[in-house]
């Protein structure tokens, strides 16, 4: 062979055909969608080893506030029934699963190093690529319980003790689902040619949403190897995307079971307390890897509930909506609760608000129909579903409210305007207390 008729290789020349040149972005998902996840699981494995409906009450700590009020009633929110179940998670914050965990690179060299033939989801055609990286967190329970007899406390306290095996560990792989961050899934839908509807918000912001959701959703799942799921997440009350991850290791560990001496109460002693103990090994996304022709600078860290101008706020239950303090008419707000049912068959809302307006103001409403009057003179009520203002009829003489459209979700946010003034005067002139300054009550 003659070397003299060899040319060098040039390596921008070399194998063109397979060679990519991508953008790749870092996103860091919530992690109180993880947090949550672990809550729920450890509730279902806890009431698991009791026989269904044991405790009367059962209690998360940190959860919304207004959670009680979608399934108690006024007397249940008064006084807990027993047996009685309180839990209360804590979130371990130096745990580094014995150093796996760790962030030793930052993200430019993470950025830097990531390897796009290793993603889950894969389109070679749009040169679109998405990975994940998993971790481990570690939260810790106490699990709280309250009952009327000793008896009670020693049989419960045995119970645990052989159902839960105390001083052992167990584990078992879970179906998980994982959030995938809103900015990254609305990039990945820009750079694959799905129409991308803007909408402006109240405080200014722009809400980026796609049009063709079910054309979307079959496009994911073609091109990816977990499965794709587009439903209502609780935490803001949006539909986002989330990802199915199958046979994820789940470790729990036992730890301490005591009892008390119960409650005094005069001569008698009651409400005796069991405390359990736990420490649970929970799997959670560690962070998504990005990979497109198309230039993209996402979100770097995906808060849980993402407000432009204003803090984070998070809560896993669900999202308290942001009621007005003043209506239009400039009414205080009287109160605001959450209402929970089924719809009707067309997905109409039906609510019977009765039970929010007892005493002084229902008598006023009761008066005010007798004098055909309507109610909304001095009464407002307005309902959110899915983060949306509902309009609807109400139906003064029932009080009952129906829906114009049909909703998307089972939660209604509701709120109560009263007009103080119409009110005051109703109670001044109904007992008398424009002619006298001293009267027996009615």
């Amino acid at each position: 062979m003659d070397m003299s008729t060899l040319k060098p290789i040039s390596i921008k020349d070399f194998n063109k055909q397979n060679s990519k040149t991508l953008y790749r972005s870092i996103c860091v998902p919530s992690v109180v969608q993880s947090y949550s996840l672990c809550i729920e699981y450890m509730k279902h494995w806890f009431l698991s080893k009791f026989p269904q409906d044991t405790f009367k009450s059962v209690y998360i700590e940190g959860k919304n506030i207004y959670d009680d009020f979608r399934s108690l009633s006024k007397i249940e929110l008064l006084k807990r029934q027993m047996p009685a179940l309180t839990i209360t998670p804590s979130f371990s914050w130096d745990f580094d699963n014995d150093t796996v965990d760790l962030y030793p690179y930052g993200l430019d060299l993470y950025t830097q190093t990531g390897r796009f033939k290793e993603s889950f989801f894969s389109c070679p055609e749009n040169n679109s690529y998405m990975g994940i990286g998993m971790e481990t967190i570690l939260m810790n329970f106490n699990f709280r319980l309250k009952v009327e007899s000793r008896a009670q406390q020693l049989d419960i306290y045995k119970f645990i003790k052989l159902a839960c095996r105390i001083g052992f560990t167990c584990g078992e792989d879970v179906d998980l689902d994982f959030h995938v961050p809103y900015s990254l899934i609305i990039q990945l839908a820009k750079d694959n040619g799905f129409e991308i509807q803007q909408d402006t918000l109240a405080d200014g912001s722009i809400k980026e949403t796609i049009k063709e959701i079910p054309a979307f959703l079959r496009w994911l799942n073609m091109h990816s190897s977990l499965p794709f799921l587009y439903k209502h997440r609780t935490l803001n009350g949006n539909n986002e995307f989330f990802i199915r991850m199958r046979n994820m290791y789940v470790h729990v560990r036992p730890g301490g079971l005591s009892g008390d001496d119960g409650e005094r109460e005069g001569q008698m002693t009651n409400r005796f307390g069991i405390e359990f103990s736990a420490e649970v090994r929970f799997p959670a996304p560690k962070m998504y890897a990005y990979y497109s022709d198309n230039s993209h600078k996402l979100q770097t860290i995906y808060s849980a509930w993402y407000q432009p101008n204003g803090p984070v706020s998070t809560c896993y239950t669900f999202k308290g909506t942001d009621i007005p303090d003043k209506n239009k008419y400039g009414w205080p707000l009287y109160m605001s609760t959450t209402y929970e049912d089924e719809v009707d068959g067309n997905g109409l809302l039906e609510v019977d608000f009765s039970e929010l307006l007892e005493g002084d103001i229902g008598a006023c409403i009761k008066d005010s129909l007798c004098k055909g009057l309507s109610p909304a003179l001095f009464c407002e009520l307005i309902f959110f579903n899915g983060g949306e203002y509902i309009t609807g009829k109400f139906d003064w003489e029932k009080l009952k409210f129906t829906s114009n459209n049909p909703v998307r979700s089972t939660g209604t946010y509701i709120g109560v305007y009263i007009d103080n003034d119409y009110i005051s005067n109703y109670i001044l002139t109904s007992s008398g207390g424009y002619s006298n300054r001293v009267s027996g009550s009615k």
